[in-house]
């Protein structure tokens, strides 16, 4: 008998660590970092470090999402729908997998786990899964499939992975060297912050 044990960082503990390590980074005078994350459900919380590492410590902090970064590699392959809502063991994810660890994806299992998100009136206000700015709402996977799986993995194929990761790659080297070249001072601009954001100072 095999047992799993899954452990979860709470947001406020990975925040903390990345906080601290943005400070680190700062202290030792770079003033410059990039936030490599491959889970989507990280996002919201990077975003809140990256800003409080700009205000805090003067820094560029760049969230870099790695499938965000195929350089529409995606868009060429998958259908519209499945971009949108194939968010999570979906077409793309699964092809990443069956690329890069192809033992620990279960083919006989690929299947079109829609979301239901894909559902709901597309003009409607309250959305369980919602791009952009607009009403945002909490919610979990199973919210959207009760298999916590989303997306049609069905076609996901191995070929269309390599070229995936090799695509993501390219976009993380190309965000690297437009990091590199770019003047701290002048991204952030020269004039401080005056009066610091959230002081009493008026």
């Amino acid at each position: 008998m095999t047992a799993c044990f899954v452990h979860r960082i709470s947001p406020e503990t990975a925040s903390a660590q990345w906080e601290e390590i943005g400070a680190c980074v700062a202290k030792a005078g770079i003033r410059k970092l990039v936030l490599y994350n491959s889970h989507g459900g990280n996002h919201a919380l990077a975003e809140v470090v990256a800003r409080r590492l700009r205000l805090e410590h003067g820094m560029i902090a760049a969230l870099a999402l790695n499938l965000a970064m195929d350089d529409g590699c995606a868009a060429k392959h998958f259908p519209k729908d499945e971009l949108r809502f194939g968010i999570h063991g979906g077409g793309i994810e699964t092809s990443v997998m069956m690329h890069l660890r192809p033992e620990l994806v279960k083919r006989d299992k690929a299947m079109n786990f829609e979301s239901s998100a894909a559902a709901m009136p597309r003009d409607g206000v309250l959305q369980r899964h919602a791009l952009g700015f607009g009403v945002k709402t909490g919610w979990l996977s199973q919210d959207l499939n009760p298999h916590g799986v989303v997306g049609d993995a069905s076609g996901a194929d191995a070929g269309l992975g390599a070229e995936l990761v090799e695509s993501s790659a390219l976009g993380l080297a190309r965000l690297i060297e437009e990091m590199h070249g770019t003047c701290a001072d002048e991204w952030t601009g020269a004039t401080p912050l005056y009066p610091p954001q959230g002081s009493d100072e008026s």
